[in-house]
């Protein structure tokens, strides 16, 4: 930056002050375009997320659960004395599957809740990213607005003592 400095301040580069102008502009035009540069590459990656304009699905109502069958010892022994234990080993497997197909439906249900609140607040978070960069830019622009008008102040003060521009 220096050296850019330099050939800025051309024949009045060993002047300090003319040096230190010029050196505010380079430095100015410098983080001006990191910052840009910055602001971009989190552009492409806000533009280039195919889901990030469309608002996550998490519309999806919760299974009704599925009624419960209630058994129990006395009922299990009342039906293996009637010789009818089987049907009601079969209702029993029947109810815990239902009853385990429809928590496995609700957990599917639920992490896809989940993951939508973390997509909405990635991309509330990434907008807010943006956002940041896109001030600090703009105060990285007033920035070396401001040292390019000191420059050029400094550069008028030099002509009007006398002497020629580099």
């Amino acid at each position: 930056m220096a050296d850019l400095a330099r050939r800025m301040a051309g024949d009045a580069a060993d002047t300090p002050s003319a040096f230190r102008t010029a050196l505010r502009v380079v430095e100015a035009a410098v983080d001006v375009n990191r910052a840009c540069w910055a602001r971009l590459e989190l552009l492409e990656r806000v533009v280039g997320d195919t889901e990030f304009h469309e608002p996550p699905q998490v519309d999806e109502p919760l299974p009704a659960r599925p009624p419960r069958v209630r058994f129990s010892l006395a009922a299990d022994t009342w039906d293996y004395r009637d010789c009818k234990g089987e049907p009601m080993w079969e209702a029993e497997d029947t109810s815990l599957m239902q009853e385990l197909a429809w928590g496995m439906k609700v957990d599917r249900i639920r992490f896809a809740r989940a993951e939508a609140r973390q997509r909405m607040r990635q991309r509330a978070s990434a907008w807010k990213r943006l956002d940041r960069r896109d001030r600090y830019e703009r105060r990285a622009m007033s920035r070396r607005n401001t040292a390019i008008k000191s420059f050029d102040a400094a550069w008028a003060t030099t002509l009007s003592a006398g002497n020629t521009l580099p």
